[in-house]
């Protein structure tokens, strides 16, 4: 797609359901949500890059702008899979007040987008939205959202700061694979459960698990070799293996938990053996026994 800009007003009633689905026809034809005959609209040309919509005299610059802001009504709930997927010229996006849902890849490969505001009242973002967004720098997601899906930004290159909501229980499975100028985020202190290469390849100095996590999955925290200071909440009771491999100027580990937690192969591998181990006071020979930890 070469989408770059589409203003939804307020009283425009585009993609005012679900979805804003766009089909650009050989013909030059614009359709949005399956056009006319599907309870849609259709934008027609009067040259190669401006459109109109039928029945309307609104002009839409289909190519020229950056901004997408989407239109505020009551039953504008739910934005549908892969909406805006491959808009490589979309620079910001701007979300009506009443939106619960973003669907799979909904913004999946939009290299450009900067800028994203997401209301407060969102509940759910599903896999791969801000998929490969190489130019995404922040994101913050309010607290209403209670699930987020895998692969959410992953290879986000360019994102430094990230917020999640408090709340969240499990951060989900390669949310932030690859996001190598990432430095800044937040665990919940609600979260249970940090899934397999969630952290991979960021840049992030230090790491507190808080003390509700269980577990940390498979290569977790995997190539994170800006990492400096872990420390491990008392509820962990298991790391995968990798969570932890190559990252490799880890200094310092406290570690909460009174029993070792379980940590299988290839946690440590890579870390130096002298760094300091602060654990419990009268747990010392349990670690001393516990594979990894003894290491």
């Amino acid at each position: 797609y070469s989408l770059k800009n589409l203003v939804l007003g307020i009283a425009s009633p585009i993609c005012a359901v679900a979805a804003c689905e766009l089909e650009r026809l050989d013909s030059g034809l614009v359709r949005i949500n399956g056009g006319e005959e599907n309870g849609g609209f259709d934008l027609i040309s009067n040259d190669s890059t401006v459109y109109y919509e039928t029945g309307m005299n609104d002009i839409k610059s289909y190519y020229e702008l950056g901004k997408v802001t989407l239109p505020v009504s009551d039953e504008f709930e739910y934005i549908d899979s892969s909406a805006f997927s491959g808009c490589t010229q979309l620079e910001s996006v701007d979300f009506p007040i009443g939106v619960t849902k973003l669907g799979q890849s909904v913004f999946n490969s939009c290299s450009k987008l900067k800028n994203v505001k997401i209301p407060e009242g969102l509940t759910e973002i599903d896999h791969y939205c801000f998929y490969y967004c190489s130019s995404l720098d922040s994101i913050e997601i309010p607290n209403s959202v209670e699930a987020l899906g895998i692969s959410l930004f992953y290879k986000c290159s360019s994102l430094k700061k990230a917020k999640l909501p408090d709340g969240l229980t499990v951060i989900p499975e390669r949310a932030f694979q690859d996001c190598s100028s990432l430095t800044d985020v937040n665990i919940p202190a609600t979260t249970q459960t940090i899934e397999m290469y969630a952290f991979y390849n960021t840049k992030l100095k230090s790491v507190a698990i808080p003390y509700s996590t269980k577990r940390i999955g498979y290569g977790a925290f995997t190539l994170c070799d800006s990492l400096t200071y872990l420390e491990i909440g008392s509820s962990v009771e298991t790391l995968e293996p990798n969570a932890f491999t190559l990252s490799k100027n880890i200094q310092q580990i406290i570690s909460y938990n009174p029993q070792p937690p379980v940590a299988d192969y290839g946690n440590f591998i890579w870390a130096k053996r002298d760094i300091p181990l602060y654990i419990p006071q009268g747990s010392l020979s349990l670690y001393k026994q516990a594979a990894e930890w003894n290491q």
